[in-house]
């Protein structure tokens, strides 16, 4: 065997099983069957059949040619390599011209015939031969833009505020149908008009209901306050004043309207009233502050102002009244009276409001109540303490206070909704 060849076997060997194993088994002498006079023994085979012994051994001095390694694979003949020819190198894909360059510009839209001219709504453009027919010119409106889920779900999420909270301007519009002419009056500042600001922002920053929701909600907050405010109004009015101007919302010329059950020292009344018959007479009193608190809030900004009766005026009351007695004798003309529904001994066809407020001598039937003369008359004189062209915010109970005169009871309980908002003309 050549040298060569030789060597390639051998480094095939070392780099199977590695060069320091074999030399420490070769000289621990581990695994060798050998005898001393060199004669292998009858297991052992030639660590390298296709070596002579000889030429092993020159090649390796002091190596044995005889072994027994069993992890050893049997050694083959080596291989010649073989030339390899070369490969061609891969292809490399042909380049692509820039993808703009064989792009087409996009088209561009037709231009609108109906912008190029003054189109009249309706008109029909001609259209280029070979071409669809134009649609008609519209009016001038825009297409209605179609919402996005967003908005389709925002009701559903929020079915109170809608698409979103009140603007500043709705927010500004609930303070002020709820202060009325305060604000302007006393200024942002105040403490009331400062928290009625306050409460409708907090409500609407929060989302909790449209305006008409989000004002009740105010005005359950700061009722009392608001009432203490009028109320104080009212007591300090110029009670002399008989005259005001139709733009004048001041305290003397607008405000609450108080209802007083008839004076302590009237004579047509009993010096003590039983309960049964005070009671009767507040009832008829209420009726009378619902009914004119119902024409109030039924022209929200048009309010009942207080009217001078003409002469012409009054005959036609009085033909009224004396109408709707006659068609209803069993009651107004009854054969006794009793004195614990009319503890004055009378009855009266009263109006519900007085014909100063109102403006009609003879309203529709639900407008009429049977009520105690004295009563009937008394509230008729306090109506005519008010000046002519006072604005009624609303009517509520009232109580005497010497030297004052009839004003708004201190319980503001007796409104249940915010009073409609007296806009100056």
């Amino acid at each position: 065997m050549s040298p060569n060849k030789t060597i390639g076997w051998l480094a095939s060997v070392r780099r199977h099983f590695g060069i320091v194993v074999m030399v420490a088994a070769l000289a621990a002498g581990i695994g060798l069957l050998v005898t001393a006079n060199g004669t292998p023994d009858a297991d052992a085979k030639p660590i390298n059949p296709y070596v002579p012994c000889p030429q092993w051994q020159e090649m390796h001095p002091g190596w044995p040619c005889w072994g027994n390694f069993p992890e050893i694979e049997e050694p083959t003949a080596p291989t010649p390599l073989q030339p390899s020819l070369p490969s061609a190198p891969p292809s490399a894909p042909p380049a692509q011209p820039p993808a703009g360059a064989l792009t087409p510009p996009s088209a561009r839209p037709a231009p609108d015939p109906c912008t190029a001219i003054i189109a009249v709504p309706g008109y029909r453009p001609p259209a280029l031969p070979g071409q669809p027919a134009n649609a008609p010119c519209s009016s001038g409106e825009e297409p209605r833009r179609v919402p996005s889920p967003r908005e389709l779900l925002e009701p559903y999420i929020r079915p109170a505020c809608g698409l979103a909270p009140l603007g500043s301007d709705v927010v500004h519009e609930i303070v002020t149908e709820i202060v009325g002419p305060l604000e302007a009056e006393l200024g942002s500042e105040d403490p009331l008009v400062a928290r009625v600001t306050e409460r409708a922002n907090f409500h609407n920053k929060e989302c909790l209901g449209n305006k008409n929701q989000i004002k009740e909600k105010v005005w359950e907050e700061v009722r009392n306050d608001w009432y203490k405010k009028y109320r104080d109004r009212n007591m300090k009015r110029d009670r002399k004043k008989k005259w005001c101007s139709v733009t004048d919302t001041s305290k003397d010329c607008e405000g609450l309207v108080a209802v007083c059950l008839p004076s302590p020292r009237s004579k047509r009344l009993p010096a003590t009233l039983s309960p049964v018959q005070l009671r009767n007479l507040k009832e008829q009193r209420d009726k009378y502050i619902d009914a004119a608190n119902d024409l109030t809030y039924a022209n929200p900004g048009s309010p009942l102002t207080r009217k001078k009766l003409t002469e012409a005026d009054e005959i036609l009351v009085d033909r009224a009244r004396e109408r709707k007695r006659n068609s209803d004798r069993a009651t107004y003309y009854p054969p006794k009276v009793d004195t614990d529904v009319y503890p004055s001994g009378t009855i009266h066809a009263g109006h519900l409001p007085d014909t100063t407020w109102s403006g009609n001598p003879d309203p529709l039937p639900k407008f009429w109540l049977p009520m105690d003369g004295s009563l009937n008359s008394s509230i008729g004189s306090q109506a005519e303490k008010y000046p002519e062209n006072y604005k009624a915010r609303a009517f509520v109970p009232g109580e005497w206070i010497a030297g004052v005169g009839c004003v708004p009871q201190v319980d503001p309980r007796v409104l249940r909704a915010v009073p409609p908002t007296i806009a100056p003309y």
